[in-house]
């Protein structure tokens, strides 16, 4: 995850989750609803919202399907399908 889309989407979750957490094992396929980090619905809302502002995109009701936006990975995926449209 080398590219710059994937670096910002890595930084606004960080910025989010290091205010209750400890980011420095987190990585790509890191869960972020599960696992070490158990973020909760709020932290949650609050990445969404990061992400949105960051890159002036808007998410569809499809992306949170099947946990879709679960780790950092799917979020730059996801991040970059949007800026393509």
């Amino acid at each position: 995850m080398d590219d710059h889309i994937g670096n910002k989407v890595t930084e606004a979750v960080k910025r989010v989750l290091s205010v209750h957490h400890d980011c420095t094992g987190l990585g790509p396929g890191t869960p972020l609803t599960g696992g070490p980090l158990r973020v909760n619905e709020t932290e949650y809302v609050y990445i969404i919202l990061e992400l949105m502002n960051e890159f002036g995109i808007r998410f569809d009701a499809a992306d949170f399907d099947h946990y879709g936006l679960d780790t950092i990975e799917a979020m730059t995926g996801c991040v970059r399908r949007h800026m393509e449209r």
